[in-house]
């Protein structure tokens, strides 16, 4: 929950500061465990060993953390998921079709110390000429 209300937080920046929020009933860890227990699909699979399982909110298109939002789903199916989100279209088109379709990660803009907007003008200028 710490992610989401406190600005110090090292992942504040993804959840918070985004909007995303738990949900009222959820701010008592009892609701929490009652919800998870009795009311989540799977939702005892969050008590194995391992981190195997997460809580997701994303692919119901929630910004809440809820027992109406959530869902558990596997470790590697939430990596993928996110991974598929941060990607971005980008194409170019001259002045008949589309001459080029490209993915760019906006991790690797940050990478070369760009930011997305500026990285996808530059490489836009580098396809007109």
């Amino acid at each position: 929950m710490s992610r989401c209300y406190n600005p110090n937080h090292s992942q504040y920046k993804y959840y918070g500061a985004k909007g995303v929020t738990v949900d009222d009933r959820w701010h008592d860890f009892w609701n929490f465990v009652e919800d998870v227990d009795n009311h989540l699909l799977n939702g005892k699979l969050l008590y194995e060993k391992g981190n195997k399982w997460h809580l997701d909110k994303d692919i119901k298109g929630g910004r809440i953390y809820s027992l109406n939002n959530c869902l558990v789903i596997s470790a590697d199916e939430n990596r993928k998921f996110s991974y598929k989100k941060q990607q971005r279209k980008i194409i170019a088109f001259d002045d008949t079709k589309p001459s080029r379709n490209h993915s760019l990660n906006p991790c690797v803009a940050s990478f070369f110390l760009l930011c997305f907007n500026k990285a996808v003008y530059q490489i836009r200028i580098c396809w007109q000429t």
